[in-house]
C-alpha cells in the first residue's frame, strides 16, 4: 500500500483564556493573523482485527446533487477558495470516488495536480454492549517512537497504529476538464486483511486539498451495498459551525481539515500518539484538549503541575518532533455545559444527544482521567466498571440517588439553573443632576414564578444572617458621563476611576436602606451625589448576586444575575446611552455567559464599561502588593497596567501575539494579586475576524472631529505617588490605546506617531488630551487601507452560533 501523501500535523496550541477571571470573552480583533487550529493533531485509525468473507460488493454510490457552478471554466489555481462536492462513490473493489470542485463565484474548475489532493475512508461500526459507534479507517500505517522532545522528560517507547491518507498520486486521478474528476484508489479495502468491508454498514469518504486556495473537505457518507445516503446509521455528534463559533474556522494540520465529519475518519478509538502514549479518539481529545489544566490528573495542592509528563494530563508529540502541550489550556466557560459543543437543536447532529444517552468510559474518563474503571480508583465506592455497566448508574432512566448520577444531572451549574429566578429592574431615576443625590426605584422579580417580586429582607437569597453575611451584595452603580466614562469625583480610591455603588440588599446603615413601596418595588436614595462638574447622561448598573444554600455542604453560594444596564441625564434633556461596540452574544459563543468578578457582571459587555474605563488603571492595587515607581512588577516592569476596557480585550487575547511585536506581558493586579495573561495559550479563533466581538462597523479607530472618545491612562503617578485626580496623569491617545495592543512592533508604533498618536499625551483635569490623530484618513470606511480590508473582515455580518441555553 503506497501512503505517499505527507501527513504534516501541526504544533498549534489551543488557546483559551482563564476561568478564573472570567475574561470578557471572543477577542475584538485587530490583527491578520493565520487561522489557529483545534490542536496539534496526529492522525489515527481504529484497527479492528476482523475475519470472515467480505460480502457482496454494493451497487455504485448515487450521484449526488450538483454543485451550482457558474459560465466557464477556470483554473483551480486561480481560484480564492474552493468548494469540492463527492458526487457519488463505488466500491467493487479499490473505491471510485466521483466529484467537483468550483470557485468562490461558482465556476468549475479544472486543472487539479494529483499531488495538491489526498482521501480518507472509513467504515462506521454499530456500538455494542454499551460502547458507543466508531468509525474505523481502511488506510492505516504503524508509527514507531523517535528521540523524546527534549522539553519532555520522558516519552513512551511503544510503535502505535495511526489512520492516514491517500495520496492523489497513489491512486488514479482523471481530470475530466468540466470541474469534475474521478479519482480510483489504489488500495482494494474489500480485501483488508485486519480491517473488513461490510457493504451493509455506513461508509464515508472524504478529501483534502493542499497547496492551493481553501478547501472544504467534501465528506460523503453513504452504504456502499445501496448507494443510500439517507436513512442509514451515523454518528453526527458536533457539527463543524459548533467549532467555528470559538474557532472561527476549524484547521488541522496546516489547514487542510477543517470539518469534524473528515476529522473522525483518523481520530477514532483505538489510536495513540507513540510518544506521549495518550489516545487520539476524537472522544478523548477533544474533551482532554478543552478540559486542560482542570483535568484532575495533573492537579496539585497549589497549581496544576502543566509539565508534559507520562501517564498525565494531555499533550501530543507532532510533526517536527514538535510538544503540543494542552495542560495549559484554560476553557473560557463551565465544562460542565456539554451543550456548548453537543447542541441538540440542530438538526443534522442525529446523536448529539449521545454525551447523555450513551455514556462510556472512553468519554467519561477523558475528563474524569484520574479515575482507573479498571482498577476502581477514584471511582464511586471503588466500583470496577466497564461500558456495558455505564448506563445502569448514569444513564437516563438510572434512579440511582434520586437520578443525581444522571449525565444530565451531575452535569447540571446549580447556580445557572437557581439564577433563572431572579431579573434586576431598574423602574426609574431622578435627582440625577449635577450635585444631586440619585434616588432610584426598583425591584427584583422571579421570571419563574410569574415575575413575582422577591422581598428584600425576608427572602432567603437576600439574607445578611449566619454564613450569609457578606455574601448576598446586590447594588445600583452610578458612572458618568455617558461619552466616555471617567468618574471623576466620585470619591472612590479602593479602585482607580471607580464609579459609586448603592446598596439595595444586607445595607448595613439603616439610613441608607432601600424603602418598600408597597408594590414588590423598592426605593433607594444615594448616600453619594453626583459631581457638580458632571455633564452629559451617567449610567445607572444593577449588579452584584444573591446567595442560596443548595444544602450540599457548600454554604451559601453566589449567583450570578444578568446585570442590567440603565441611563439617566444629568445636564442632557433626554438620557442618552453610551455607544456600543461588541455583542455580548458573541462574547457568549465562547463564554457561554459572560460573567466577572465572581458573579458581580454578569452578560453585559455596557456593564464591564462602567469600571474599565479610560481612566482606569490597575494602580491601587498595585500599591497594595508593594509596587511603585521604584518598585517594578515582576513580571511585566511596570508601575500600573491599563485596564480601559478598549485596550484590556484586545490585550488579554492577543497576547502572544503582541509578544512578537516586542511588547510587555499583560499583567493585571486585582486586590493585589497578579494575573499573567502571557501564560494563556494564543486565542483559538482567528484574531482579525472584528466581527467574532464587534458590532457591524464598530471596529474602525476613533475620529478625533466625531467621536469623544478618551485617550488611555497609562500612569497615574504624578509627583511620584499614584494620583486619584486625572490632572497630569501619562495616557495613550484613543487610537493608539486600541491599535497598539495588538500591533506593539517599533515600526507599528512609529507609524502611530507619525499620523499623530501619542503615547505619553498629559490629560487635564476633566481627563481629556489634545489629539491630533489621522487614523481615518488611510484606516476609515473605505479608504486606501480600510480597516475592513486590511483585517479581511467578512463582506457580510458575521453571526456565531449561540450556545446558550
Amino acid at each position: 500500500m503506497s501512503t505517499s501523501f505527507a501527513l504534516r500535523p501541526r504544533s498549534v496550541v489551543l488557546p483559551m483564556s482563564r476561568r478564573s477571571v472570567h475574561v470578557f470573552g471572543y477577542l475584538l480583533r485587530c490583527v491578520r493573523a493565520r487561522t489557529w487550529a483545534l490542536a496539534a493533531l496526529v492522525t489515527c485509525i481504529e484497527l479492528a482485527a476482523c475475519s470472515g468473507s467480505t460480502g457482496n460488493n454494493g451497487a455504485p454510490g448515487a450521484a449526488g446533487p450538483a454543485v451550482p457552478a457558474g459560465v466557464g471554466l477556470r483554473n483551480v489555481t486561480t481560484a480564492t477558495t474552493i468548494t469540492g462536492q463527492i458526487t457519488a462513490v463505488a466500491i467493487g473493489g479499490p473505491p471510485v470516488v466521483r466529484f467537483q470542485l468550483v470557485d468562490q463565484d461558482g465556476v468549475a474548475l479544472f486543472g487539479l495536480p494529483a499531488a495538491d489532493i489526498g482521501f480518507a475512508v472509513a467504515k462506521l461500526v454499530p456500538g455494542q454492549n454499551g460502547a458507543s459507534s466508531l468509525w474505523s479507517s481502511y488506510l492505516y500505517g504503524t508509527v514507531a517512537p523517535t528521540p523524546c522532545p527534549a522539553s519532555v522528560a520522558a516519552c513512551a517507547t511503544v510503535s502505535k497504529t495511526q489512520a492516514t491518507v491517500e495520496s492523489g498520486t497513489s491512486g488514479a486521478l482523471v481530470d475530466n476538464g468540466d470541474g469534475s474528476y474521478v479519482y480510483t484508489f489504489h488500495k482494494d479495502i474489500t480485501i483488508d486483511p485486519l480491517v473488513s468491508f461490510d457493504p451493509g454498514l455506513t461508509h464515508r469518504v472524504g478529501f483534502e486539498i493542499r497547496g492551493l486556495a481553501q478547501a472544504n473537505n467534501g465528506a460523503y457518507t453513504f452504504q456502499p451495498s445501496t448507494g443510500a445516503t439517507t436513512g442509514i446509521a451515523a454518528r453526527e455528534i458536533v457539527d463543524t459551525a459548533t467549532c467555528d463559533g470559538c474557532h472561527t474556522r476549524l484547521a488541522a494540520h496546516g489547514g487542510a481539515r477543517v470539518e469534524v465529519q473528515y476529522c473522525v475518519l483518523c481520530h477514532n478509538p483505538g489510536t495513540y500518539d507513540p510518544k506521549s502514549g495518550n489516545s487520539l479518539d476524537m472522544r478523548v481529545m477533544v474533551h482532554k484538549i478543552h478540559s486542560g489544566n482542570s483535568l484532575p490528573s495533573i492537579q496539585t495542592v497549589s497549581t496544576p503541575n502543566t509539565a508534559p509528563v507520562l501517564g498525565a494530563g494531555y499533550w501530543i508529540v507532532g510533526h517536527g518532533n514538535s510538544v503540543s502541550n494542552f495542560n495549559t489550556v484554560v476553557y473560557p466557560q463551565d465544562a460542565r455545559n456539554c451543550q456548548a459543543c453537543h447542541a441538540q437543536n440542530h438538526p443534522n447532529l442525529t446523536e448529539a444527544a449521545n454525551f447523555k444517552t450513551v455514556p462510556t468510559v472512553e468519554a467519561c474518563g477523558a475528563c474524569h482521567d484520574n479515575v482507573n474503571f479498571a482498577t476502581g480508583l477514584n471511582h464511586a465506592t471503588g466500583i470496577i466498571a466497564n461500558n456495558t455497566q455505564c448506563s445502569t448508574c448514569h444513564g437516563p432512566a438510572s434512579a440511582i440517588d434520586a437520578g443525581k448520577l444522571q449525565v444530565v444531572t451531575a452535569h447540571l451549574i446549580p447556580e445557572r439553573v437557581f439564577q433563572e429566578k431572579f431579573a434586576y429592574n431598574i423602574l426609574s431615576a431622578t435627582q440625577t443632576g449635577p450635585g444631586q443625590t440619585p434616588v432610584i426605584r426598583f425591584s427584583i422579580t422571579d421570571p419563574t414564578n410569574g415575575n413575582l417580586p422577591w422581598n428584600l429582607v425576608t427572602g432567603e437569597p437576600f439574607s445578611c444572617a449566619g454564613a450569609y453575611a457578606g455574601v448576598s451584595n446586590p447594588s445600583i452603580a452610578v458612572a458618568w458621563s455617558t461619552t466616555d466614562y471617567t468618574n471623576v469625583g466620585s470619591g472612590v480610591t479602593s479602585e482607580a476611576a471607580q464609579p459609586f455603588s448603592i446598596p439595595v440588599a444586607c445595607v448595613t446603615n439603616p439610613a441608607n436602606a432601600p424603602v418598600a413601596n408597597g408594590d414588590g418595588s423598592y426605593t433607594v436614595t444615594s448616600a453619594t451625589a453626583i459631581p457638580a462638574a458632571v455633564t452629559g447622561s451617567a449610567g445607572l448598573l444593577f449588579q452584584g448576586h444573591p446567595a442560596h444554600d443548595f444544602l450540599d455542604g457548600r454554604g451559601p453560594q453566589e449567583i450570578p444575575v444578568p446585570s442590567v444596564v440603565a441611563f439617566a441625564a444629568v445636564t442632557d434633556t433626554v438620557a442618552a446611552p453610551r455607544r456600543t461596540i461588541a455583542d455580548v452574544k458573541k462574547c457568549d459563543t465562547c463564554h457561554d455567559q459572560l460573567n466577572a468578578h465572581g458573579g458581580n457582571r454578569v452578560d453585559s459587555v455596557q456593564a464591564c464599561a462602567f469600571c474599565h474605563n479610560p481612566n482606569a488603571t490597575d494602580v491601587v492595587a498595585r500599591i497594595a502588593a508593594g509596587i511603585t515607581p521604584s518598585a517594578l512588577g515582576p513580571l511585566d516592569g511596570l508601575a500600573e497596567q491599563s485596564i480601559d476596557l478598549k485596550v484590556m480585550i484586545h490585550a488579554l487575547h492577543a497576547d502572544t501575539y503582541r509578544a512578537t511585536g516586542g511588547a510587555t506581558p499583560y499583567v493585571v493586579y486585582h486586590r493585589g494579586v497578579p494575573t499573567d495573561f502571557s501564560v494563556i495559550t494564543p486565542y483559538p479563533g482567528q484574531l482579525n475576524n472584528c466581527l467574532a466581538c464587534h458590532a457591524t462597523d464598530t471596529y474602525y479607530p476613533p475620529d478625533p472631529a466625531t467621536t469623544k472618545t478618551l485617550a488611555t491612562t497609562v500612569s497615574t503617578y504624578v509627583g511620584a505617588v499614584g494620583n486619584s485626580g486625572p490632572a497630569g496623569q501619562t495616557a495613550l491617545t484613543a487610537a493608539v490605546a486600541v491599535c497598539s495592543s495588538c500591533h506593539a512592533s517599533a515600526t507599528a508604533k512609529t507609524h502611530m506617531l507619525q499620523n499623530g498618536g501619542a503615547f505619553d499625551a498629559v490629560k487635564n483635569a476633566l481627563s481629556q488630551v489634545t489629539s491630533a490623530e489621522t487614523c481615518t484618513i488611510c484606516h476609515g470606511p473605505g479608504a486606501i487601507a480600510d480597516v475592513k480590508v486590511m483585517h479581511n473582515v467578512p463582506a457580510l455580518p458575521w453571526s456565531p452560533r449561540s450556545t446558550r441555553r
